[in-house]
């Protein structure tokens, strides 16, 4: 895997906790999403019912 610059010079440790960082931020913007999708599949299905 290539490192970014910035994180090269750092630490094994601090590499890790920037990581840990940038993968849990966006596990929880896809959770979002998710959520938001399943939300407008809902209305889509009812809204074509309706018509």
């Amino acid at each position: 895997m290539a490192w970014p610059r910035q994180l090269r010079r750092q630490p094994e440790l601090a590499r890790f906790k920037v990581l840990k960082k940038l993968n849990f931020k966006p596990r929880l913007a896809e959770i979002d999403d998710i959520s938001k999708a399943k939300r407008n599949v809902k209305t889509t299905h009812i809204a074509l019912d309706a018509v």
